[in-house]
């Protein structure tokens, strides 16, 4: 093989390394980040993304509080490797997953996604599809008659998401301490 044929080998290996991503986002924002607040930022860009497509009426305080919160503001393990920002857990072998490292043996898996953006379109599809949130979507619905989303009033309702009795405490404290300052920031 010539010098050349190798060049153009590396070219397109590496051309298509490339490419790939940007097929597999399907026109998703890139989520690129180095500290919270472009994590943050990231996170909201692929909310309007999908709201763009159907609006999920899901208060972008939750969702991206919610993120940070369940991925270590996009640090952990899950969050790295496997694109996964809310923790969603699956028992069924045939969904990409990844085992906790100090339970491999764990029945379930934490799901793989794509993208990172797929992600949050998961986490907003099980809050809007899944029974344990009817009670969110119920309240939902009497607050959007009024005209206004209020995550605070919301937060009950997502009891079911996580096993810390102390959930609802640490994402409020997270939104009011991190999260509203950085998207008013944006304004």
């Amino acid at each position: 093989m010539t010098k050349k044929q190798i060049a153009l080998l590396i070219f397109l290996a590496v051309g298509s390394w490339i490419i790939v991503p940007k097929v597999a986002s399907q026109g998703q924002p890139m989520f690129d980040y180095t500290d919270r607040s472009s994590f943050i930022q990231n996170v909201k860009s692929c909310v309007d993304y999908i709201n763009l497509k159907e609006p999920s009426n899901i208060p972008i305080q939750l969702i991206v509080g919610m993120a940070g919160i369940e991925s270590g503001w996009g640090t952990s393990r899950f969050a790295v490797e496997g694109n996964a920002l809310f923790g969603v857990r699956t028992w069924d072998s045939d969904v990409p997953s990844m085992k906790p490292r100090d339970n491999p043996n764990a029945k379930f898996g934490v799901k793989k996604y794509l993208t990172k953006c797929d992600s949050v379109q998961d986490m907003m599809d099980i809050i809007n599809n899944h029974y344990e949130y009817e009670g969110f979507r119920i309240e939902r619905e009497k607050q959007l008659k009024t005209g206004e989303l209020d995550w605070v009033t919301l937060l009950p309702y997502l009891h079911a998401w996580a096993e810390n009795d102390r959930y609802r405490e640490i994402i409020s404290e997270t939104i009011i301490a991190r999260v509203i300052p950085e998207l008013a920031n944006e304004e």
